[in-house]
């Protein structure tokens, strides 16, 4: 239950972020790097986001989308 609540709240995190960065596309780009730094730690034991390996690469798949469209 709490790994769920802080998935949810690294996603509205983001959003919120996003949002908020307007149309400036530097803040934009770096809002969407530090989000892909938080999946990045897929391995890593201290992420707060247990994401599966495909669960990892999907998202990785959107976000790189979204920083292509930027």
């Amino acid at each position: 239950m709490i790994q769920a609540e802080n998935e949810d709240l690294a996603i509205r995190k983001f959003y919120v972020a996003l949002k908020n960065t307007d149309k400036n596309q530097d803040e934009r780009k770096l809002v969407i790097q530090n989000f892909l730094q938080i999946f990045n730690k897929e391995n890593n034991s201290d992420s707060d986001l247990n994401l599966s390996k495909e669960e990892s690469g999907i998202l990785k798949e959107l976000l790189n989308n979204l920083m292509k469209k930027l």
